[in-house]
């Protein structure tokens, strides 16, 4: 049975802080009956590891249902057989981290030897034990999409609940949680900064609520798209106060108020859509149009690859030159949303709130403007590659690759300024989100031309 299907995962994730540690295996689950609905115990179940070839076998119980539990992420076939019974093959199963796929099967009693065989494109990969989504990225979305420095940290972001922060450590939040909350694995082994400290005492809390999807259609004539979106909102009252993000500050504006630091976390990003795709465009050698001849050279190996993002912005912080409260910290202005607007010097970069709607707080009390109220500007950007790959010898080709960054060459603004007491820039974005490589945001265009043997 083979065809390609589209698997839609959707799940409403609540995470409180501290996040205990996510798994980093797979598990495969389910239950084998016979035509009747009768459950088939010491039924024999193999899971073997397609890139590795390593085997896992397990039976089923008194009650039929079997488990299979650390498995390595990645493409699995199982084998379920019994004696006296047609066996069932699942080819091709995907499994991404902490992922539990439930496979159940039904025996169709056999005299003679027999097998029935489902396509991993046949099966959802649904995983009802988890309110977890984890994420694989094949060998084909590595090679093929347009990673700036060809970082494989940069992959992460292709999973829903991932957030680049714009805090000077420049890393990932994860569902919400902190950039040091982050455990990396090399081969099984930890790969993390050694002076990050493994823990430290905070009286901080949060919560962090999501909608979060994962798409995939598996590849079809050549197409493979995946899409992942998150709309969540995340609410805490101390967000990383030893690296605060870009504009931020590193402690409350009164300690003895914590209250007052409730707000939209500095990882509160309300929307995010990623998608990436690749297309290998089905004409030239080994297809079935301009499959001969020159004009076959000619068509044959294109392919088109991209990442394409949307996000709304993260929230910023704003603050007076003013130690209004008397603890030794400038406070935060009063908001006034009825006041009158102050004339703005560049409406093309005016991407935070007018200057008018803020005054300095009356000395012996802190403003009555929220933490993180106001939003910085969204990301709309798309990085995507044309290349061709042709075949010289059996064992030769050469490749040729075009990759364009931001390639409709949109800015892609930086926060606003925050200071009520600066007022040439409070509001204006004046600079960039630059690339990760820290170059210009503005779109680069880059060629490469390769030999394999």
């Amino acid at each position: 049975m083979n065809r390609s299907g589209i698997a839609l995962t959707a799940i409403v994730v609540f995470a409180f802080l501290p996040v205990c540690a996510r798994a980093q295996t797979a598990s495969i689950t389910g239950t084998v009956k016979d035509a009747t609905g009768a459950v088939v115990p010491q039924t024999r179940i193999t899971a073997q590891n397609v890139p590795t070839n390593a085997p896992r076998t397990v039976v089923t119980d008194d009650s039929g249902i079997y488990r299979i539990t650390n498995l390595a992420p990645g493409t699995h076939d199982v084998l379920i057989e019994k004696p006296g019974f047609k066996s069932v093959e699942f080819s091709q199963i995907t499994l991404a981290v902490d992922h539990v796929q439930n496979l159940d099967a039904t025996l169709t009693v056999s005299t003679v030897e027999a097998r029935v065989k489902v396509t991993g494109e046949s099966v959802a990969p649904l995983d009802l034990n988890n309110a977890q989504i984890g994420n694989m990225v094949t060998s084909q979305q590595i090679s093929s999409l347009p990673l700036v420095l060809r970082d494989p940290y940069q992959l992460a972001l292709l999973s829903p609940g991932v957030n680049q922060s714009n805090s000077i450590l420049g890393g990932l939040s994860v569902n919400g949680s902190g950039e040091r909350n982050n455990n990396f694995l090399l081969d099984g082994t930890d790969n993390n900064d050694t002076d990050i400290p493994d823990s430290f005492t905070t009286v901080g809390s949060s919560i962090y609520n999501a909608l979060q999807m994962n798409i995939t259609n598996r590849l079809s004539h050549g197409l493979f798209l995946q899409a992942a979106y998150t709309w969540g909102h995340e609410i805490d009252n101390s967000s990383d106060p030893l690296v605060p993000t870009a504009g931020g500050e590193t402690f409350p504006r009164n300690s003895f108020n914590l209250a007052a630091e409730g707000g939209n976390s500095d990882f509160d990003v309300r929307q995010r859509l990623v998608l990436n795709y690749t297309w290998e465009i089905p004409l030239g050698s080994g297809h079935q149009h301009f499959s001969e001849g020159a004009m076959g050279k000619i068509l044959e190996g294109w392919q088109v690859a991209g990442i394409t993002t949307f996000a709304s912005g993260l929230p910023f912080d704003i603050f007076t030159s003013v130690d209004s409260a008397h603890t030794g910290f400038a406070q935060r202005p009063d908001y006034n949303p009825s006041a009158t607007l102050f004339p703005v010097a560049d409406p093309r970069t005016q991407t935070g709130p007018n200057l008018g709607l803020f005054s300095n707080p009356p000395f012996g009390a802190g403003g009555n403007l929220m933490r993180n109220k106001f939003f910085g500007p969204g990301i709309n950007n798309w990085d995507t590659v044309l290349q061709k790959t042709t075949r010289i010898f059996e064992r030769m080709s050469v490749q040729f690759r075009a990759e364009v960054y931001n390639l409709f060459n949109r800015v892609q603004f930086n926060q606003p300024g925050n200071l009520t007491s600066d007022p040439g820039t409070f509001g204006q974005s004046t600079d960039e989100v630059t690339r990760p490589d820290g170059t210009s945001g503005a779109r680069q265009v880059q060629f490469g031309l390769k030999f394999q043997f």
